[in-house]
């Protein structure tokens, strides 16, 4: 599991060395927020399945409605109870609430993947079956112990727009990125952007709409909602893009 280790002096990577600063959503003065492709074909779906700019399939992607076949990822475990621990958080979802936007966003689908929250580290690592997890990434995993991160900030990308995410900073020691070092002993791609999926829209956003959401985007950007200590890490089983249909089938430790 994670444990609150907000009052740790550890170092965490910042945004020159990730890329949430190269893939926020573009707003247009005067313009709505619309549904970019791969949302409307991986998440709206999901969300609001008579939506009129549903995606049902794609030539070229194994979509249907929503769901595709079985794949695994390996992620790490953010439970809900933690994030409902911090004050800047339960402002942060009185707020949204609140907003002018909350009836475009599926609060149901938020309770529905309370138990599933997650940033995911290596994803896709295999399809169909589970991945086959070596004795030596174990012993690896113990000699590094556990690894840090923060979550601050609310999220929206330039991909998969019409989600709203949190944004994670993995501890840095020596100047390494923590997360890398995990990924390199899984031996899967490294990369700089780790987010924790948490709430999507139902309908898209007029111009007055889309406004409000950047104004509360650039208030909350920075905000620290809490520092971690991971000493697990979930294989997770997934048929469609929000884990809503899928389920922990393996938890890996790391301490």
């Amino acid at each position: 599991m994670a444990k609150d280790n907000r009052h740790s002096n550890n170092s965490f990577c910042n945004d020159s060395q990730l890329l949430y600063n190269d893939y926020e959503t573009e707003f247009i003065n005067g313009e709505g927020l619309l549904f970019d492709e791969s949302y409307r074909l991986a998440h709206l779906p999901l969300v609001a399945p008579n939506h009129p700019r549903v995606i049902q399939t794609k030539s070229g992607t194994n979509y249907n409605a929503g769901t595709h076949e079985p794949v695994y990822s390996i992620v790490i475990p953010i439970y809900t109870e933690q994030l409902h621990s911090s004050a800047e958080f339960l402002k942060l979802y009185k707020e949204l609430r609140a907003s002018k936007i909350s009836h475009k966003i599926s609060w149901e689908t938020f309770s529905e993947r309370k138990s599933k929250l997650h940033a995911t580290i290596c994803g896709a690592i295999s399809t169909e079956d589970p991945p086959a997890i070596e004795d030596k990434v174990f012993t690896k995993l113990r000699e590094i112990g556990p690894v840090s991160f923060r979550i601050r900030g609310l999220f929206s990308g330039n991909i998969n727009i019409g989600r709203l995410y949190l944004k994670v900073y993995p501890e840095q020691r020596a100047g390494t990125n923590m997360f890398h070092v995990l990924q390199q002993i899984f031996g899967t791609p490294i990369t700089h952007l780790y987010v924790v999926g948490l709430f999507n829209f139902i309908d898209e956003l007029d111009h007055e709409e889309a406004r409000e959401l950047e104004m509360l985007l650039n208030v909350w950007r920075d905000i620290e909602f809490l520092e971690m200590e991971i000493e697990e890490l979930w294989i997770l089983k997934s048929r469609d893009d929000l884990v809503l249909n899928g389920n922990v089938v393996q938890t890996i430790p790391i301490a």
